[in-house]
């Protein structure tokens, strides 16, 4: 898959693909991703509104389009994320995205956009975002607020960022193994509830001989229990190499949960990742190059 990357300078696009956007933290967001060196671009209607969503399912499909179309612009980074990127699906040019592939980086709901452009054929970022998490490490009258553990976690946060922007590998990751095993493939995944609300529509995860990546937040371990077992019994945990659990934030007994999900699969299985809903919040290239080895992982 090809793998776009951002450089010092790169002009980047800031969206909102799903939930709407304080015009404050639009203002730290762009904060931030100038202190990381690029040069961001505001979409035309990022601050727009309705409802739960950031503007009309119109409005936000619009930015999208005309991000990857504009050739002056390198990159995308999603805003925040919330919910609504599965709805704007229909309204994207995917024949003229998938022949102007770009960085594209989000994670939560935005997984939906990330699993869309591995079908298109380009590689996209599981990473923090600026309105969410970057802002805080940003924002002057914050930033003195913040703990030294906290802004430590973000700082990490932002250099993984980085290195996932530049295509830099993130490297060797010692996790909890729930099943041994070693297994190699494109890395794949994101959060629990969008990647089982994806099958059989347009941004359906192929998990087949890939290292499939999950997190999650807020979910009872019941409902935790009925996604996993949604995606084993439609085949997403069966067919894939081996599995990867970040975070599972203020989700009860989730290891418990997972661990009963995943028995008998014949795969890796490691848990632990810092990944997901959570600081630090390292970057993860989907498309990439993923292998497990007996609680190792190595993220190209």
């Amino acid at each position: 898959m090809y793998r776009p990357v951002l450089r010092e300078g790169s002009r980047v696009g800031l969206a909102a693909p799903s939930g709407p956007v304080a015009p404050e933290r639009a203002d730290a967001a762009m904060l931030s991703v100038e202190a990381m060196g690029f040069m961001p671009v505001l979409g035309r209607h990022a601050l727009a509104r309705d409802g739960y969503l950031a503007g009309t399912d119109a409005l936000r499909a619009a930015d999208i389009n005309e991000m990857f179309a504009d050739p002056a612009i390198d990159g995308i980074i999603a805003l925040r994320g919330g919910y609504g990127a599965q709805r704007i699906i229909p309204l994207l040019d995917l024949n003229m995205i998938a022949g102007r592939p770009k960085f594209f980086a989000g994670y939560s709901d935005i997984t939906a956009l990330i699993a869309l452009w591995g079908k298109l054929g380009f590689c996209a970022a599981h990473t923090p975002m600026p309105a969410t998490q970057f802002y805080r490490l940003y924002k002057e009258p914050e930033r003195s607020a913040l703990t030294p553990a906290e802004k430590t976690a973000l700082s990490v946060s932002a250099e993984s960022f980085r290195k996932a922007a530049a295509g830099v590998p993130q490297g060797e990751f010692l996790l909890k193994s729930l099943s041994d095993g070693h297994a190699e493939g494109p890395l794949t995944g994101g959060n629990l509830s969008l990647i089982a609300s994806s099958i059989r529509t347009p941004c359906e995860m192929d998990t087949r001989g890939r290292i499939l990546f999950i997190e999650e937040i807020g979910e009872e371990p019941y409902k935790l229990d009925r996604l996993l077992w949604q995606l084993r019994q439609s085949g997403k945990l069966s067919e894939c190499a081996g599995v990867i659990f970040g975070a599972f934030t203020d989700c009860g007994t989730a290891e418990e949960v997972i661990a009963d999900a995943c028995a008998g699969l014949g795969i890796p299985v490691v848990s632990g990742m810092p990944a997901g809903h959570t600081l630090p919040n390292i970057s993860l290239m989907m498309g990439a190059a993923a292998s497990i080895d007996n609680g190792s992982v190595f993220l190209s």
